[in-house]
């Protein structure tokens, strides 16, 4: 496969919306649509990257925060959504989309790995409160990107998929003491803190420590809690973390909560 130029940026990231958008020079595809349509052609007239270019829409799971835009996008772009069974399901029980275009729905499955596009895009299953929710790998010649948020956990298995790639765009959540003596009520940060809930900063740091080779060059800290974390806790607490890893340290940046992060090329 031609080893080609890989463009990667976060359009909004948080508990108000997440959208992302990975691709080649001619074709790529948005991760979630928690985004409104005039949100995303902003970011895509500022990134100076045509909305033709965008060839399809890959879902995480199928919370509000993730598909919130999915049913104007459908029906503005017209462009084929990828999901898993149980994310289907929900997504459309969400009467709140509004009625989803024919013929533009694929199922997908965790684990399996699929030619979409100039990428091998590998399914990789996560561990959240959600019917099915996946986290992906994506593969071009070289260079690869590993996009994980929205999970308490990783399997061994999930951590050897997404092992050894070029670049990350991973969650970190909640620093766990800004969690504990926070104000959400007690149920709610027991959800947090779970196995099925978000990733904390140093969770985080320790899947990076298993993840990163010398192969990687960036890594982008995702879906920041505005109560329980701040992008400063986040960044220092992963660096601690890493600070004895064998490897050069990638660069590490956070993505913003309500506009695009810059483009990053690999």
């Amino acid at each position: 496969m031609k080893d080609h130029k890989i463009v990667f940026f976060t359009l909004v990231s948080g508990s108000s919306g997440n959208c992302a958008y990975i691709g080649t020079e001619e074709q790529g595809f948005l991760i979630d649509a928690g985004i409104t349509a005039k949100a995303l052609f902003h970011a895509f007239t500022e990134h100076q990257i045509p909305l033709s270019n965008i060839k399809g829409i890959l879902l995480t799971h199928e919370h509000r925060d993730h598909i919130g835009g999915l049913g104007v996008l459908m029906r503005k772009l017209q462009i084929p959504v990828f999901a898993t069974k149980g994310t289907w399901l929900g997504v459309t029980s969400m009467t709140s989309l509004g009625k989803l275009p024919d013929g533009l729905s694929y199922t997908i499955s965790s684990e399996s790995t699929i030619q979409l596009g100039n990428f091998h895009l590998t399914v990789v299953a996560t561990s959240h409160d959600a019917n099915e929710p996946v986290g992906y790998l994506f593969r071009c010649g070289k260079k690869s990107l590993g996009y994980v948020t929205d999970t308490g956990n990783l399997s061994p298995s999930a951590k050897e998929l997404l092992r050894d790639a070029t670049a990350y765009i991973i969650e970190a959540n909640h620093d766990e003491e800004m969690l504990r003596k926070g104000p959400y009520p007690y149920y709610l940060k027991q959800r947090i803190a779970s196995s099925s809930g978000h990733m904390s900063n140093n969770f985080c740091g320790e899947i990076l420590r298993d993840l990163l080779t010398a192969s990687c060059s960036h890594v982008i800290l995702a879906h920041l809690s505005s109560e329980n974390n701040t992008q400063q806790l986040a960044a220092e607490t992963v660096l601690a973390m890493l600070s004895q890893h064998p490897f050069p340290l990638p660069n590490i940046t956070i993505a913003p909560r309500y506009t695009s992060h810059i483009k990053i090329e690999l």
